[in-house]
C-alpha cells in the first residue's frame, strides 16, 4: 500500500504543478491580451490633432517642408560663423594692402620731389610750403592715376559679407565648389570641414527625400 500512496502523492504532486503552470500561462496570455486591446483602444482613441498632424505630415509633405527648414537654418549658422570668422580678417588685410600702397606712393613722390627740386643740377629750391604744396599735388595725381588704372585690392575678387557667407556655406553643402570665395582664417577652415560633415549628407537626405 505505501508504494502506491507514495505513487497518488507524485501524480497529485505533478497534477498541481501542471495546472500551476496552466494558470500561470493563462493569466499570462489574459495579461497580454489586455494590454494589446488596451493599446488598440488607445490607437483608435488618437486625438483629432495628432491625426491631422500625421496626415499633414505624410499626405501633404511635411516632412519635405521640415527637411528644408533645416537646411536653411544650418545655413543661416553657418553663413553666419563664416562671416564672423572672415570678414575682420579680410579687412585687415585690405587696409595692410592699402598702407602699403600709400607707403610706396610716398615714397615715390620723395624720389620726384628729389629728383626735380632741391637738386643742385637744376637750381631750383622749393621752401617748406611749397614743399608741402607740391607734395599734395603729386599724391592727388597720383591717387587719381591709380585709379584710372584700375589699382585696387585683388586678394580675393569678392569680400566677405554675410550673403556671400551664406553662398559659401550652400556651396560647401552642394559641394558645387566655392569659386573665389575661401576661407583665410584657421578656424574657418577647419569650421569648412566640420560644417561639410553634416551638411553634405544633409543635403542628400533632402535630395533622397525629395526623390
Amino acid at each position: 500500500m505505501a508504494p502506491l500512496r507514495r505513487s497518488d502523492a507524485v501524480q497529485q504532486s505533478f497534477r498541481r504543478f501542471h495546472k500551476s503552470i496552466r494558470d500561470g500561462a493563462t493569466s499570462a496570455a489574459c495579461a497580454i491580451r489586455q494590454e494589446a486591446e488596451l493599446n488598440i483602444r488607445r490607437i483608435r482613441h488618437v486625438p483629432r490633432w495628432m491625426r491631422v498632424l500625421s496626415k499633414i505630415y505624410h499626405q501633404y509633405g511635411l516632412k519635405h517642408i521640415l527637411l528644408i527648414t533645416i537646411l536653411i537654418i544650418y545655413q543661416f549658422i553657418g553663413a553666419a560663423i563664416f562671416y564672423l570668422c572672415e570678414a575682420a580678417h579680410d579687412e585687415s588685410r585690405e587696409i595692410v594692402w592699402k598702407e602699403k600702397v600709400k607707403q610706396n606712393r610716398t615714397r615715390l613722390i620723395d624720389i620726384i620731389i628729389s629728383s626735380m627740386f632741391n637738386n643742385s643740377d637744376y637750381l631750383f629750391f622749393l621752401t617748406t610750403n611749397q614743399s608741402r604744396q607740391v607734395t599734395s599735388l603729386l599724391n592727388k595725381e597720383l591717387k587719381l592715376y591709380e585709379k584710372q588704372l584700375g589699382i585696387k585690392y585683388t586678394d580675393q575678387k569678392i569680400k566677405w559679407d554675410f550673403w556671400n557667407a551664406m553662398l559659401y556655406a550652400q556651396t560647401v553643402c552642394t559641394t558645387i565648389g566655392y569659386g573665389h570665395l575661401y576661407p583665410s582664417t584657421t578656424v574657418g577652415r577647419l569650421f569648412t570641414m566640420l560644417y561639410a560633415i553634416v551638411g553634405i549628407p544633409l543635403v542628400l537626405s533632402i535630395l533622397d527625400d525629395l526623390g
